[in-house]
């Protein structure tokens, strides 16, 4: 997953989950709803959540995490209404649990519009402390620093969104005093702080117990130069934190490092941007570079969004003939092909779909609906 080789994970993913005895069956589980979910395939999400629910207590330890995890992979994979729903009566059953707060704030995100959903999701649930503390999170995305700020102050928050939005004002000794107090977890933000601002102490801090390599990297991305392939890894970590937590120019720089083409840089960060929810920077950057696979795969799901299925079936289908699609890919290729009336061409591209996700539920439904099976066209 960290080398965003996402068909390999879901495969080892899947072999864990239906592996006999009790060991390695939740992680593997909740590893492949929340591939499944990122990928674009609710069905397999909502799947994974049953066969955890379904598991006997004695499996693997913690029970009450594990039904968690498991309500969170579920509502994040309904329909928004039915999944904050749900996740509502959850937080005012637990209202310190943070994840199920931010959970809350992000579905909220869906049907609302930044910064309001956070106010509706806090008094939903009842101005529950996480949901307050997930709203922080929300504003920092909204790029409100100083009301993120704010907000963090009054509620006496210590979290890393405040932290965050402390540096953004400029408040630089106090974002570092709340790292400090975030203990090994605060190392990535010392290391992200450093090689955004070029600051050598606050890289050295992050970097305390670190393994050469990892060293190594920083270091590197700190002067922009290129990293070791072995280690983009790392990078593609870092730029997905950055992005986050909205510090878009640290996310350029790092991408400037990753040893790979310009364009095919530029794609995967267009990709990077529409993860993270940046929908319009990312479809702008894509549009630079649109004949590579990453980039198309953006151009033809924000088309697909818009109801553009003429743009949305020329890209999609060029990003899952380019090999390894993602589930959203093959998807949104099917859909907006069939709705053109080509579905020689559709089935044509589900059989790919379906090669590289042999296990996805969502594209077995699709490939049931016109009468395919195994991404083979239907006999005449």
């Amino acid at each position: 997953m960290s080398e965003r080789a996402f068909g390999a994970a879901w495969s080892a993913a899947v072999v864990g989950a239906r592996a006999e005895g009790s060991i390695g069956r939740v992680p593997s589980l909740l590893r492949l709803g929340e591939i499944a979910l990122r990928e674009g395939d609710p069905a397999t999400t909502i799947a994974c959540a049953d066969a955890l629910d379904a598991l006997p207590d004695g499996v693997d330890g913690d029970v009450e995490r594990r039904h968690e995890e498991s309500l969170v992979l579920r509502c994040m994979a309904m329909e928004p209404g039915p999944g904050y729903a749900r996740l509502v009566r959850a937080v005012r059953q637990a209202p310190e649990d943070p994840r199920l707060g931010d959970a809350l704030v992000r579905i909220a995100e869906k049907l609302h519009p930044v910064p309001k959903a956070g106010r509706v999701a806090l008094e939903d649930a009842r101005k529950a402390p996480s949901v307050l503390a997930a709203t922080v999170g929300e504003l920092l995305r909204a790029r409100a620093w100083r009301q993120a700020v704010d907000l963090g102050e009054r509620a006496g928050l210590v979290n890393e969104a405040r932290a965050h939005a402390l540096l953004r004002v400029g408040r630089v000794a106090e974002a570092h005093g709340m790292f400090e107090s975030f203990g090994e977890r605060g190392a990535v933000h010392f290391v992200l702080d450093g090689i955004e601002r070029r600051d050598e102490t606050s890289l050295a801090r992050g970097l305390v117990g670190a393994p050469a390599t990892v060293v190594t990297t920083a270091e590197r991305a700190a002067r922009g130069a290129t990293v070791d392939a072995a280690m983009a890894w790392k990078l593609f970590s870092w730029i997905e934190a950055a992005l986050d937590l909205r510090a878009e120019a640290l996310a350029t720089r790092l991408v400037g490092c990753l040893p790979m083409p310009r364009a095919e840089r530029a794609a995967l960060h267009a990709l990077f941007m529409y993860e993270a929810g940046i929908l319009g920077e990312a479809l702008n950057l894509a549009l630079t570079v649109p004949s590579e696979p990453d980039a198309a795969e953006v151009i033809g799901l924000v088309a697909l969004a818009h109801g553009d299925m003429e743009a949305a079936g020329t890209m999609l289908a060029a990003r899952v003939r380019a090999g390894d699609p993602s589930v959203r890919a093959t998807r949104g290729a099917v859909v907006a092909l069939r709705h053109l009336r080509r579905d020689q061409d559709a089935s044509a591209l589900l059989a790919i779909g379906l090669e590289a996700r042999p296990h996805a539920r969502g594209l077995a439904l699709l490939a049931k609906d016109r009468g395919e099976k195994r991404g083979r066209p239907r006999a005449a």
